[in-house]
């Protein structure tokens, strides 16, 4: 159980990594979050919301997996 922890730490240490050094991981998380507001601010439905997050979700994913 300690090394399933530790990877988590490790996953969450490469993202705040990530935020300090990559330019368009940075303008990218930016734009997640400003879209995260305006689907608050509009109050999309539960379905708009899964592909708003799972799209937010592949682009910082991948822009990492670029990264590596």
């Amino acid at each position: 159980m300690k090394n399933f922890f530790q990877s988590f730490g490790f996953a969450l240490k490469g993202i705040v990594t990530a935020l300090r050094t990559e330019r368009n991981f940075k303008i990218q998380f930016a734009t997640g979050l400003l879209v995260i507001t305006a689907g608050l601010y509009y109050k999309i439905t539960i379905t708009e919301w899964f592909v708003v997050l799972l799209a937010i979700a592949l682009v910082l994913g991948l822009e990492l997996m670029n990264s590596a």
